[in-house]
């Protein structure tokens, strides 16, 4: 398997995981600001991207592609980030590969399967999208991820359109059906003794923050942190988003360095 990757820094291993019409290159200015103590890896999931003439894998199989690298670069484990649709690969990570993780940060992301009219609506938009291709689509799109604050700023408009526009129509719709098929991982998170952050923006026009907050307020060992954000919070709020996922990072290393001493 070919893998599309950035690799910069050294330390403690961190994966940044885009999301739905994303690609890598979404990180770009996020994820430096780690990379002074940290070994960044930012990856372009099967079909966004540069690796956007692969085929879009499903969930289960795009989280056994992040391990595949996570092999390749010889890295035992890592703290996941994932954004929105990479949330659901890292929760898939968590289900089947959790010893390779040292924690997961969903950034705009929740664990819910499709409710009906969410899987309603995405049939809607692949219609939408087969009848006049994508250029109408992702303009709406692009909007969606930043709060109502936001979504009139041209210079972050344009920049978001420049990141999308490269997916192909094709990897559009088949992320759609893959994300449709998704199981419900709620129980999941708060089972799991593994370090979770989950990170919501209030002005998420993607996701109501209430209902999110609800799948993992019983959590065993979840970090929630709430910002006046859109869905794409590390545009919006970079400085805040970049403290919150350092302290969490910090505390899955300590977490884990304490198992250790324990089991010892």
């Amino acid at each position: 398997m070919k893998y599309s990757y950035n690799k910069q820094g050294s330390g403690r291993s961190v994966i940044f995981i885009h999301g739905f019409c994303e690609n890598r290159t979404m990180w770009n200015d996020f994820a430096p600001l780690l990379a002074t103590d940290h070994e960044i890896i930012t990856i372009d999931l099967p079909g966004f991207g540069e690796a956007r003439d692969q085929d879009v894998l499903h969930l289960r199989e795009n989280a056994d592609h992040v391990i595949g690298l996570m092999d390749e670069l010889n890295v035992e484990k890592a703290v996941v980030a994932g954004h929105s649709m990479g949330g659901y690969v890292g929760l898939s990570m968590l289900q089947h590969h959790s010893h390779r993780l040292l924690g997961l940060s969903l950034f705009n992301s929740h664990a819910a399967s499709d409710s009906e009219e969410k899987s309603q609506n995405r049939l809607k938009s692949i219609d939408f999208i087969r009848s006049h291709g994508t250029e109408d689509f992702f303009k709406l799109f692009v909007r969606d991820l930043l709060s109502a604050e936001n979504d009139h700023r041209d210079e972050w408009i344009n920049e978001l359109l420049e990141m999308v526009s490269v997916t192909p129509q094709s990897s559009v719709i088949a992320s759609m059906y893959r994300m449709m098929e998704r199981v419900d991982q709620i129980d999941l998170v708060r089972s799991t003794d593994m370090p979770l952050q989950i990170m919501i923006g209030t002005r998420d026009k993607m996701y109501n923050a209430d209902v999110v907050l609800e799948q993992f307020a019983t959590g065993k060992n979840i970090d929630v942190r709430l910002f006046p954000s859109g869905h794409l919070g590390i545009k919006e709020m970079p400085d805040e988003y970049h403290r919150a996922f350092r302290e969490f990072i910090e505390y899955a290393a300590l977490y884990s360095e304490r198992l250790s001493s324990a089991s010892s």
